[in-house]
């Protein structure tokens, strides 16, 4: 095996002062009551912050951090297998703490540890004790900081965390290792014996309680105690987390698949089951839509993130090709569009199993987004019950697998240590054939090396040369955001500020009335204008730009100023936007790539304390003083549940020409703060020119979707 000093790598990275100010803001933080964003804002932070993290300051610091096991095969049909040990920093918020940069590989261990894992973990905990107890004094040129380190989260795929456990595994009679549900023994799906399945109760099973991890019991298939249970920072079954990629994408998604195509070699009733011809449309619509929703609208064009974006995969004939970022995409853009038309056209909108089977697409969804409140904790565990009981009552008892069950138990798992995130490593780099174990520690040395360089050096992250704008124009939040449900008055006088536009295409939303009565304004977050020059609004007469831009200008102030005015012609415009993570792009300079990636979500004012969302096209950014979007028409949203009279709504759809086009289309001028983010346009398997409006983090029945005649 190769190990590589926690200590000593944790004190590399903590010499840096820029990361050490940023270590102590984390640290110090307080965080909005309410609101589930990070760890910190779970009830285990919480109630060990007064033990564990209580004094922090620049000179005496104690951080959280968490622990990945995962085992894998460095290439495809080969005998090696390794499993690796990553440690992640919690101190960095959200994306941040899963660049490549900020994560810490300590560990390659040989796959085949004769199941006695701790002995190659033994010098990892033993830092773990030390760091945690006495911890590490960290000294740089111009002074030094005391540190100790605390692990909050030990977690992986089932079976990583199963050796971590000391646990019998999930074929056992008490396969869990969060709670005391009893299995069931049945035929496994493929006809080749028994397996365990985890039909369960209505209500939820015994929750294992500490003890167990620490002294160990036998009955419920823990054999000893776990050495992860003598740390302070322990906090039970919690403590072990649960990891959406292994458990939402790669199991629970892609079984679901499985249950819907049939893909068994036994007859299995999942009450969700499509013909093999519908499932080769669904697999071809998904081609198809390659070009109108290209990687760029879910990666969001991140700078120094790792991605996540829809593949135009056939998932009815490559699904081995589809990695687990691939099926949570499935199961939240494709599921409630493709899957759910199909459905309905068998099935009915009102049958039990559309609304079980959207039920655990909201459920998961909610899961899968960065911020959550208590709520959403509630939304997730009351979808969630409905799909449970549905299984339980109604499909086969050998499509109830262990990973099913765990979704029973995100709600709590998120209660305590806040909002799931995907979680991504770099074991693609390590293919070698030839001593495999060595390579992959090469890989990790290596990747040390660069980082420790980096941060010595103060290197900053910076986009590809092919991204860097060549000049930008910032645009700082305006007060007229704050003050739209106000009279302006002469605050806005000509010349006083200058406003993005940006041309958009929507149309009357079917019988939504578009009203969302809340509180919610366009974000204010500073944007920048990048690749600008110079021109005047005559130079866009094509889009009758004046018109649309005094239109703009009106509707911002409470008389009639403009329309007594002269707009001034000259404007700023701007080649791409950059608002927040993300890049935009739009029709007027598209980009090189022969795909569509202008369609982005919007949420805009349609009276005094109500807004709307929209979808439309970005044509073109400018900037205007005193002071383009083409708004979607014919939109409207999918319809479902058991009962007629009480309809739940879905996803946005609407009918589009081969040219992309609706003549119910609409131009408009927006603020770029009004922009949500990307979009992109699935098409239908089953209906002729309809089209699915999808995005990030879709989830059904979370918008109201506005008329166009409200704007």
């Amino acid at each position: 095996m190769s190990y590589f000093p926690l200590a000593r790598q944790l004190a590399y990275f903590i010499a840096n002062n820029d990361i050490r100010s940023s270590l102590y803001q984390t640290m110090t933080q307080e965080h909005s009551p309410g609101m589930l964003k990070d760890i910190f804002d779970g009830s285990v932070y919480k109630e060990l912050k007064p033990s564990l993290f209580s004094n922090q300051s620049m000179d005496d610091l104690d951080l959280a951090v968490s622990l990945f096991i995962d085992g894998f095969a460095p290439f495809k049909g080969g005998n090696s297998k390794m499993t690796i040990v990553h440690i992640v920093y919690l101190f960095f918020f959200n994306i941040s703490r899963y660049k490549k940069k900020n994560m810490l590989q300590v560990s390659i261990i040989p796959a085949d540890h004769t199941g006695n894992l701790y002995s190659f973990l033994k010098p990892l905990m033993n830092e773990l004790f030390i760091l945690e107890n006495a911890g590490m004094e960290v000294k740089f040129p111009n002074g030094s900081v005391k540190v100790k380190v605390h692990l909050l989260l030990a977690s992986g795929d089932i079976a990583g965390i199963q050796e971590l456990i000391q646990h019998s595994g999930h074929n056992s009679t008490y396969g869990c290792r969060q709670c005391h549900i009893e299995t069931v023994s049945s035929i496994s799906p493929a006809g080749r014996g028994n397996g365990r399945y985890y039909t369960g109760t209505v209500d939820m099973p015994q929750e294992g309680s500490d003890d167990e991890f620490k002294n160990g019991n036998e009955e419920f298939g823990i054999a000893k105690a776990t050495e992860f249970a003598k740390l302070k920072s322990f906090h039970g079954s919690s403590f072990f987390g649960l990891d959406e990629m292994h458990l939402i994408g790669a199991n629970v998604t892609k079984k679901l698949w499985s249950m819907i195509s049939g893909d068994f070699e036994t007859d299995v009733n999942t009450t969700i089951r499509l013909p093999k011809q519908k499932c080769l449309k669904i697999g071809s619509a998904l081609v198809e839509s390659g070009r109108t929703i290209p990687s760029s609208i879910f990666e969001g064009s991140f700078r120094g993130a790792d991605v996540v974006y829809l593949r135009s995969i056939d998932v009815s004939r490559k699904a081995g090709l589809m990695r687990s970022v691939d099926w949570i995409m499935f199961l939240q853009i494709v599921v409630p569009t493709l899957v759910f038309e199909n459905l309905v056209d068998i099935y009915t909108a009102n049958s039990e199993q559309v609304q079980a089977l959207m039920s655990l697409v909201i459920r998961c969804t909610l899961a899968l987004l960065w911020e959550i409140d208590g709520d959403d904790i509630a939304n997730i565990e009351e979808n969630l019950h409905v799909w449970h009981l549905h299984m339980m009552n109604n499909v086969d008892k050998n499509m109830y697998t262990v990973n099913f069950h765990y979704l029973r138990h995100i709600h709590t798992i998120c209660s305590k240590l806040g909002p799931l995130r995907a979680y991504r490593f770099f074991k693609r780099h390590i293919k070698q054939r030839v001593l495999p174990g060595a390579n992959a520690a090469n890989i990790i040395k290596r990747q040390l090396l660069l980082r420790t360089f980096e941060r010595v050096y103060g290197e900053e992250e910076v986009l590809d040369d092919a991204e860097e704008p060549e000049n930008f124009y910032v645009i700082q939040p305006t007060a007229n955001i704050e003050n739209f449900e106000n009279d302006i008055g002469e605050e806005f006088d000509s010349g006083n500020e200058s406003e993005e536009g940006a041309e958009s295409d929507n149309g009357d939303s079917s019988d939504e009335e578009g009203d969302e009565e809340d509180d919610e304004l366009p974000s204010v977050d500073q944007v920048e204008l990048w690749d600008i020059q110079f021109s005047t609004l005559d130079a866009f007469s094509k889009y009758n730009l004046e018109r649309y831009v005094k239109k703009y200008w009106h509707n911002y102030f409470p008389d009639n100023r403009v329309r007594r005015s002269t707009l001034d012609q000259n404007i700023r415009v701007g080649k791409r936007l950059f608002k927040i993570d993300t890049i935009y792009r739009c029709q007027e300079f598209a980009s090189t790539a022969k795909k569509m990636d202008t369609l982005v979500k919007l949420r805009l004012r349609i009276k005094v304390g109500a807004w709307a969302t929209y979808f439309g096209e970005l044509i073109l950014f400018f900037t205007h003083t005193y002071e383009g979007v083409k708004i979607y028409g014919n939109l409207q949203m999918t319809k479902y549940g058991t009962s007629p009279r009480a309809m739940k709504t879905g996803v946005p759809y609407g009918h589009r020409t081969g040219e992309n086009t609706s003549r119910s289309d609409k131009f408009y001028v927006v603020h770029a703060s009004n922009i949500r983010g990307y979009a992109g346009l699935l098409k239908s398997s089953l209906h002729p020119d309809r089209y699915y409006v999808v995005y990030p983090e879709m989830i059904p029945g979370d918008i109201t979707l506005g008329k166009i005649s409200k704007i």
